[in-house]
């Protein structure tokens, strides 16, 4: 580390400068340098990926095919159409986790470990609103799509959770 007054090399964790005496406790510190995406990160971003291309496909059966960002969403169902707007704001966070993870936008480094669990935890609760849907309305059931995302928002949230259950080396 170098003194930001005088230019003196000093140790990193020196207080004061050895040169000119300046308090380097109350000098900027650095800014955090941006890191790409590691292993672990492009694994979080595939299940979100997965989870993201769902949301696009119809998926409730039995004589209603909706997908949660049609219009018909609002005209079947109150319901529905709650789902449908969280869908649309997680889909939101899903693009900014993504412009998050390849972009230096400048953000602490915590956005980055945020950013999924936000995605996630919006999206698992959109989707609670089409499962009380399908409750309500006896013999309307879930369609292989709506299957295939729960089990992936499942994976996705251990995932980042208990990272310790997954041994994923970056190289």
């Amino acid at each position: 580390m170098f003194c930001p007054k005088c230019g003196t090399q000093l140790p990193d964790n020196a207080e004061f400068c050895s040169g000119c005496g300046a308090n380097l406790s109350s000098a900027p510190k650095a800014k955090e340098k941006f890191a790409p995406p590691t292993r672990r990160e492009y694994i979080s971003l595939a299940f979100a990926t997965v989870i993201f291309l769902l949301a696009f496909a119809p998926y409730i059966d039995a004589n209603v095919s909706i997908s949660m960002l049609s219009v018909e969403a609002f005209q079947v169902s109150a319901l529905l159409g709650i789902a449908k707007l969280f869908n649309i704001i997680a889909l939101v966070l899903y693009l900014g986790y993504v412009a998050i993870s390849f972009m230096d936008l400048g953000l602490p480094a915590i956005i980055k470990k945020i950013a999924p669990l936000a995605f996630y935890g919006l999206f698992a609760f959109s989707q609670l609103f089409v499962f009380i849907f399908s409750v309500a309305n006896r013999g309307i059931t879930m369609g292989a799509a709506w299957y295939i995302m729960m089990a992936c928002l499942a994976l996705a949230v251990v995932f980042q959770l208990v990272p310790s259950l997954f041994k994923v080396e970056d190289k």
